[in-house]
C-alpha cells in the first residue's frame, strides 16, 4: 500500500460497515472504548436529571431541558477538534476521549429529545453520525472504514466536528431572546461568532471536506469494497451541510440586522419549531 496506509483485505459487497462495528464489539472492550462510551453515556443522563430537576421552577429550562446537555457537547467536541486541528491536542485524544463522548451524546439525544419530540430528521441525523463515527474510535474499526488509512480517518473525523464550535453561540442566543428585555453589546458580539462559526465550519467546511479529502480517494474505497463507508462518510458530511443550510435559512428570516441588533420579534425567528416561552 502507499506509505502511511495499512494493507486491508477487499471486502465482499458493502461489508465495511459491519467489520467496523465487528472492531468496536471486539476491540473496544479490550481497549476500553465501549468503557468511555457507557462513562459517557452515565455523564449526559446525569445532565439531563439535573436539567429536569431545574425545569420545576423554570419555564424556560422547561421549554428546552436538552440545551445543557447539547451545550456541554458543543463545547468539549468543538474546542477539542480546534485543539487537534492546530496541533495542540495529539490526535489520540480524539479517538479515546472525543469519539466517545460524541457517540454518547448523540445516543442519549435521540432518547431525550429526538424520541418525545417526535423530530424524525435530527433522528436520522444522529444515527448517521453514530453509524461513520463509531468505527473511527478504534484502530482495526479506522482502518476498514478509511480503506487503509486510520489517521485519515482520525484527522477527518476531528475536522467535521468543528461544526460543533457554532452550537454554545447558538444556545447562548436562543438564551439572550428568551430572557433579554432590550439590546446589548454581547448580543452582538455573540451573533458575530455564529455567523462566522457557521458560515466557515458547517457551510463551507461541510463541502470542502467531501470534494477535496473524501471524493478524492473513491477509488481506494472501491478497491476494497468499501463503498458502504464512502457513501457514509460522504452523506454524514452532506446531511450536516443541508441541515446547517436550512437553519442558516431559518435564521435569515429575521434579516441579517437579527444577528447583531435585539428584537423581542426575533424570538420566532430564531427557531421556528419552537415557541417563545415566558420566563419565570
Amino acid at each position: 500500500p502507499p506509505p502511511g496506509r495499512l494493507s486491508v483485505p477487499a471486502l465482499p459487497g458493502f461489508m465495511a460497515w459491519l467489520a467496523a462495528l465487528r472492531a468496536v464489539i471486539e476491540e473496544g472492550g479490550e481497549s476500553g472504548y465501549l468503557h468511555r462510551i457507557g462513562v459517557a453515556i452515565a455523564f449526559f443522563v446525569a445532565v439531563h436529571a439535573l436539567a429536569l430537576r431545574l425545569a420545576r421552577r423554570s419555564a424556560l429550562v422547561r421549554s428546552r431541558p436538552t440545551v445543557f446537555a447539547g451545550t456541554a457537547h458543543g463545547l468539549f467536541t468543538g474546542w477539542l477538534a480546534l485543539a487537534v486541528f492546530l496541533g495542540l491536542v495529539d490526535a489520540a485524544r480524539w479517538q479515546t476521549i472525543g469519539l466517545p463522548y460524541t457517540v454518547a451524546y448523540m445516543l442519549t439525544d435521540i432518547l431525550f429529545y429526538c424520541i418525545p419530540k417526535r423530530d424524525w430528521l435530527m433522528t436520522a441525523h444522529h444515527l448517521v453520525m453514530v453509524v461513520t463515527q463509531i468505527g473511527v474510535g478504534t484502530q482495526s474499526g479506522a482502518v476498514t472504514g478509511s480503506a487503509g488509512d486510520p489517521a485519515w480517518a482520525v484527522a477527518l473525523s476531528s475536522r467535521g466536528y468543528l461544526a460543533e464550535l457554532s452550537v454554545p453561540f447558538l444556545n447562548l442566543r436562543w438564551y439572550m431572546l428568551q430572557t433579554l428585555k432590550e439590546h446589548s453589546a454581547a448580543y452582538a458580539v455573540n451573533g458575530a461568532f455564529i455567523l462566522a462559526t457557521w458560515v466557515l465550519c458547517r457551510l463551507a467546511l461541510m463541502p470542502y471536506l467531501v470534494f477535496v479529502v473524501i471524493c478524492p480517494r473513491f477509488s481506494d474505497f472501491a478497491e476494497r469494497g468499501a463503498l458502504d463507508a464512502f457513501v457514509g462518510l460522504v452523506g454524514g458530511h452532506m446531511t450536516v451541510f443541508l441541515m446547517s443550510a436550512d437553519w442558516f435559512r431559518k435564521m435569515l428570516r429575521g434579516g441579517a440586522r437579527s444577528f447583531f441588533v435585539f428584537r423581542p420579534t426575533d424570538r420566532e425567528a430564531f427557531n421556528p419549531n419552537a415557541k417563545a416561552v415566558k420566563t419565570q
